[in-house]
């Protein structure tokens, strides 16, 4: 782990299945051992560079149409939520949204960085419906 990394990382991706994601996961850490799980919450867990990473992959996770990736640990192949979407968003082609900031006090919660065929943006995504 690079001490700069988040402690976590948490992008959407819009219409993708687990399997899908799984796939690309595994091509980056390593083959994922699922968890139980139950409703649209799919758990796994992956070990990679000896350190055990947590991973939930939501579908339905904002609407219908976005799913949640979330990994609880810093010991990732990316340094924050941006270069996860990126790769992403790079290998899947899928349009990919990601915090803009972080969760910390004065930071805006609806600012997301949108990265799709036209690029990457800043816009206002409320999550919370």
């Amino acid at each position: 782990m690079n001490a700069a990394n988040q402690p976590d990382i948490e992008i959407y991706v819009r219409e993708a299945g687990v399997d899908e994601l799984r796939h690309w996961l595994e091509q980056r850490l390593g083959p994922l051992t699922a968890a139980p799980s139950r409703g649209p919450m799919s758990h796994f867990s992956v070990e990679a560079n000896g350190v055990r990473i947590p991973v939930r992959i939501t579908t339905g996770a904002v609407g219908k149409a976005w799913t949640c990736v979330w990994l609880d640990s810093p010991d990732t192949p990316w340094a924050d939520d941006l270069a996860c979407a990126r790769d992403c968003h790079a290998v899947l082609g899928r349009e990919v949204r990601c915090a803009a900031g972080g969760w910390q006090e004065g930071d805006d919660p609806d600012a997301f960085i949108r990265l799709d065929a036209e690029g990457e943006r800043v816009i206002s995504w409320k999550t919370d419906n």
